[in-house]
């Protein structure tokens, strides 16, 4: 359900946005423009999404309540911050992030328009706080597109009243948190040796076998295995090759259930239903040749991409 202000009335404009999205002062810097302003709020469990549209230049001063942080998508026009003390440009194709405590000093250009989405920050889990998240800016890289992409996906899914909104908000706190990691030095191999690589592995499969009635998110996953989100990652790519199942849908994970007459059942890439097919791929199996043996082997010349096809070729031999 949504709810609109529109008011040409700055004052009023000032208070609305203020119910909306928690203290808020601001100075209009162009008096001789007439002001209007369009505020629209979009809820759902444990989401929130306020769209703002309006004209005349402002000078803004605000401080983020406890317990909720701000992630700023402008769709046209610029906001020039200072979160901080920190310099940020948060303009279309970007976004800007304020957390619990930051004071935000900024000058908006004389259009703006773009969507607030306020997350609880308990929602971050025990894995990390969001104090740790790096900067305030989020413009450059493969997973601040991911993140802002799964934005809009929690927007229209807002605008639209589906169900997976909470999902869609608790998968964009995922991305968040993954994009702080990525600020830290990986783990080291030697940090976590493959034998501990396997049996988190093994841990990880018996967590998701034991909450396929319940969607999966990778924090809850990494706090259940006493991991951080990236060493999570850093572990599945190790052994499986491929990170965790982030972004995956919650039917990938709820028991097969009946397909209707009128339409198949969904299928995992294997022919299997999703969910076995997600249980099986983390089953790990000991390898055909000892690690030491085929460090100091080479492949046969018709052998495949991962080793040879036939016994195990020793230097020397």
């Amino acid at each position: 359900m949504a709810t609109t202000w529109s008011t040409r009335h700055f004052e009023e404009w000032e208070d609305q946005l203020s119910q909306a999205i928690g203290h808020h002062s601001s100075t209009l810097l162009t008096p001789e423009v007439p002001f209007c302003s369009s505020i629209t709020v979009r809820q759902a469990e444990g989401v929130a999404a306020v769209s703002l549209e309006g004209k005349s230049s402002l000078r803004l001063h605000r401080w983020q309540p406890p317990g909720q942080l701000l992630l700023w998508l402008p769709q046209q026009g610029w906001v020039q911050d200072r979160i901080n003390g920190q310099q940020v440009l948060a303009e279309p194709g970007t976004a800007m992030l304020c957390l619990p405590g930051d004071e935000l000093l900024g000058e908006t250009s004389r259009y703006l328009k773009g969507v607030s989405i306020l997350l609880p920050s308990a929602g971050f889990g025990r894995s990390g706080s969001t104090g740790s998240l790096p900067g305030r800016h989020l413009a450059q890289g493969s997973e601040v597109v991911a993140l802002i992409d799964t934005a809009h996906q929690l927007l229209a899914a807002l605008r639209a009243g589906a169900p997976d909104a909470p999902w869609l908000a608790g998968l964009l706190a995922d991305h968040l948190l993954f994009w702080r990691d990525l600020a830290k030095p990986p783990p080291s191999e030697r940090s976590l040796g493959a034998v501990e690589r396997r049996h988190q592995i093994r841990r990880a499969r018996d967590w998701i076998e034991a909450h396929l009635h319940r969607p999966l998110r990778v924090t809850e996953l990494a706090d259940a295995l006493h991991l951080s989100t990236r060493s999570l990652q850093f572990t599945f790519r190790q052994e499986l090759g491929r990170s965790p199942p982030r972004g995956d849908p919650p039917a990938a994970f709820a028991p097969a259930a009946p397909a209707p007459a009128h339409r198949p059942a969904r299928r995992g890439g294997d022919g299997g239903p999703v969910s076995a097919v997600w249980i099986e791929r983390l089953r790990v199996h000991p390898p055909a040749v000892p690690p030491v043996v085929w460090r100091n082997s080479g492949p046969e010349p018709d052998s495949g991409r991962f080793g040879p096809s036939g016994p195990a070729r020793l230097v020397g031999q």
